[in-house]
């Protein structure tokens, strides 16, 4: 298939004037949109290097999509490189061979579970020429159409296609000055709202000056011309927006519409945002070069290229145990890692003399003291993910007491508690009283000595869980009885209101009631 088309839309145009090769190009492009729609275009750049005595070697880069892509939408093979002088003329044509294609591994995070079918073919096209001086110097050149279908913030992106450019300027031939290199592609995939940082940056063997934007990428070709031999002069049209009319959605500030948009640092390159949105997107980016001693303007880089937001399943190590244990020295470990097959458990870390691979493990200690616990999810992969929990291990010191102290009045009783626990290792901070009445309903407290009113007659038990400071816990529980009220007493509202400086009495209503200190009144313990 490839050595039929490329001729036929490569070569043989090139012996027909501008105007013919497009009538001739329009029947065979007919046939291209309806079996191939050209759907392909990912990304590219384009850059030089100086050889001296005036030779250049041009380097293009393209990406393509090779699952969505189309069998018939095949790397150009030649590639037409443009070389445009300062007024747009045509300098020369350079017909480049590709080296070979090459299915890119280090896009997509492997730990992202659900990225689908994804596969993305790069290329390179290199090629040397010779530029003498010129005013305004050159400017390299790339077309190809079209892009993905389905990206979301463009119009029309299935009949849009890009172009790849740089401007040899005339300071950089001055200075046998050479392009910065991008040092890496970006992923493929990125997650919805889980925050992107990639590093963007690029290396420039001279050591110029590079400052990093946000760009909005050229278009090139058409559905109609996708692969323009020789390329079209400058200017060139942006990408429009895909927003709706009188919105703003989509712009070079807000490439993805929607969640924190995409950043990028001027000085280092590093990219960030959070994608609030599924889609794919069509990014920019550019680098401005200036020399790192006049800071004069050398070369402008565009890259473009797309990214895949979507809802990301990733390996995530979790676990629970608790924090201390004072009974006995055998542990329990419940693993709550999710998506994750295979795990590796540590009991001593950093030490891995203690260890195990099952789901949910039980460990008997040696002694007691203070472990740190690792759980590895999917060991031994690019997956892998961690969790850390620290373990307090010790015989236990905590004994749990309690005093039920009870008052009987007309009107109801009063339980005061009171915590008789002690720890000889560390202080008791922490209290969970509960009074549970015969019948089932039941009343709470965390105070240390905390007091209830109760109905007379009534009965149950009281329960208090300690917690010392080192983390273990011990429960006691004590049974109480009510009387049938004292004679004379009668428990009062203990809450009175009034105003700032207002005069209140201690003996409301008639008839006048004494009040008496719970301490001091009839009571007896349970």
């Amino acid at each position: 298939m490839q050595s039929k088309f490329l001729p036929m839309n490569t070569l043989f145009p090139l012996l027909l004037g501008r105007s013919a090769r497009k009538w001739y190009l329009l029947g065979l492009s007919l046939f291209f949109v309806l079996s191939a729609q050209a759907t392909h275009i990912v990304g590219g750049e384009i850059g030089y290097r100086c050889l001296g005595n005036n030779q250049y070697e041009v380097t293009l880069r393209v990406y393509r999509d090779c699952f969505y892509g189309d069998d018939l939408a095949p790397f150009d093979d030649p590639a037409s490189i443009g070389i445009f002088d300062r007024n747009g003329l045509l300098v020369r044509n350079l017909l480049v061979t590709k080296t070979g294609n090459d299915t890119l591994t280090n896009i997509i995070d492997k730990c992202i579970l659900n990225s689908g079918n994804v596969c993305v073919h790069t290329t390179t096209y290199k090629a040397t020429v010779t530029l003498m001086p010129r005013p305004g110097g050159y400017r390299f050149v790339y077309q190809r159409c079209c892009r993905n279908e389905t990206i979301r913030n463009i119009v029309k992106p299935l009949e849009t296609g890009a172009t790849y450019d740089i401007h040899l300027t005339e300071a950089a031939m001055k200075r046998c000055n050479n392009s910065p290199v991008f040092n890496a592609w970006p992923p493929i995939f990125i997650c919805r709202d889980e925050p992107l940082s990639f590093n963007h940056s690029a290396l420039d063997t001279d050591g110029d000056s590079l400052v990093y934007k946000l760009c909005i990428p050229f278009q090139g070709g058409t559905i109609l011309f996708p692969q323009p031999v020789p390329p079209d002069a400058p200017p060139y049209d942006t990408v429009v927006w895909n927003n709706p009319p009188n919105q703003t959605i989509y712009s070079v500030d807000n490439m993805m519409g929607f969640g924190v948009p995409l950043a990028i640092n001027p000085v280092s390159g590093l990219m960030t945002a959070t994608p609030g949105q599924l889609g794919q997107y069509v990014i920019g980016v550019c680098i401005l070069e200036y020399d790192r001693n006049t800071k004069e303007l050398l070369s402008e880089t565009r890259r473009d290229f797309q990214y895949n937001v979507i809802d990301c399943q990733r390996v995530t190590a979790a676990l629970f145990a608790p924090e201390a244990q004072c009974d006995n020295l055998t542990v329990s470990f419940l693993n709550q890692s999710q998506n994750a097959e295979a795990f590796q458990w540590y009991f001593d870390s950093p030490s891995t003399t203690f260890g195990s691979t099952e789901r949910n493990p039980v460990f008997t200690y040696p002694d007691t003291g203070k472990y740190t616990i690792t759980l590895i999810a999917e060991p031994g992969t690019i997956c892998a993910d961690t969790a850390v929990h620290d373990l307090f291990l010790q015989y236990n010191s905590l004994s749990v007491d309690l005093q039920v102290d009870v008052f009987d009045c007309f009107g109801g009783s009063v339980l005061q508690l009171r915590d008789l626990s002690v720890d000889t290792i560390s202080p008791v901070v922490k209290w969970q009283w509960e009074v549970r009445f015969t019948g089932g309903e039941a009343l709470v407290s965390t105070q240390q000595f905390p007091e209830f009113i109760v109905p007379t007659g009534s009965s149950g038990t009281v329960k208090l869980t300690a917690t010392s400071q080192n983390g273990c816990v011990q429960t006691a529980e004590k049974s109480f009885e009510t009387g049938q009220g004292k004679p004379g007493g009668y428990i009062a509202s203990t809450r009175l209101e009034a105003c700032l400086d207002e005069v209140i009495g201690l003996n409301p209503g008639t008839p006048v009631y004494d009040f008496l200190p719970l301490s001091l009144g009839a009571g007896r313990r349970a």
